[in-house]
């Protein structure tokens, strides 16, 4: 890109190019790193772009909280920053305080709100299971695993992953009125279950009671096409959503 212009500058073809490749580069850096732990310190490396030095993953959150045009490369664009996110955050600790400092989940959560406010379609459905997978992984790991980094590392981690950003987008995104697949039932279930005891939940919780009352009956009734342990897992996942939004009302009260 020419000096002192943006990629957006640029004609289509030559915009569609470029996101072609930015998307390449994006999956190239997330299969290296979810395949060798050893690229883990990569998140962080500095990477001088326009005369500017930044890292990373700083430079994939960039990218991926950017606003396009809804194109077929844009769509694939954002689907491999996010998976590359994903590899170079999840398990790397050092990787996600740094995240934190720089208020780059801050960025992910405004996004994962405009999508789940935007609502369920072909671009944004798998986004948004992606993002609410991360946040969930992430916190898990950190409850899980407390020896990877300090007390007070850990405590910022958790609570920057369950804003009332992230926690009300993941109770909404269950509000949706789109048919949700059950694979994304199950994530923003599973999300919902691992950030119950940091969320104040905002949302409207009678709702996202309904949405989650909704899905047992359509389980119910399609039990056929689960098998036994899968049923009783998802079961598991919307007993325990329910549990965590009831106690949060009678606390309120």
């Amino acid at each position: 890109v020419p000096v002192n212009e943006t990629i957006q500058m640029q004609s289509r073809p030559t915009e569609a190019k470029i996101r072609s490749i930015q998307a390449q580069a994006a999956w190239a850096i997330g299969t290296a790193v979810k395949n060798t732990g050893e690229f883990f310190p990569y998140a962080l490396e500095n990477v001088v772009v326009d005369g500017k030095t930044t890292s990373t993953i700083d430079l994939l959150m960039d990218v991926f909280c950017e606003n396009y045009e809804d194109t077929a490369e844009s769509r694939t664009l954002l689907n491999k920053s996010i998976y590359a996110i994903g590899a170079l955050l999840r398990g790397n600790r050092m990787a996600q305080t740094h995240v934190v400092q720089t208020g780059g989940f801050i960025q992910l959560g405004e996004k994962y709100k405009m999508l789940s406010d935007k609502g369920f379609d072909s671009t944004s459905t798998k986004l948004i299971q992606r993002l609410a997978s991360l946040s969930s992984d992430i916190i898990e790991d950190v409850a899980l695993h407390p020896e990877f980094g300090d007390e007070d590392a850990n405590k910022i981690i958790i609570e920057a992953l369950t804003t009332d950003q992230w926690c009300d987008s993941t109770c909404n995104a269950l509000t949706s009125k789109a048919l949700l697949p059950v694979k994304v039932q199950e994530t923003l279930l599973q999300t919902m279950n691992v950030m119950s005891a940091h969320c104040q939940w905002n949302c409207a919780l009678n709702d996202a009671q309904t949405a989650i009352e909704r899905m047992k009956s359509e389980w119910n009734e399609n039990k056929d096409e689960f098998d036994d342990e899968h049923y009783l897992q998802m079961s598991n996942l919307a007993d325990g959503a329910l549990e965590s939004m009831r106690l949060h009302q009678k606390e309120a009260l």
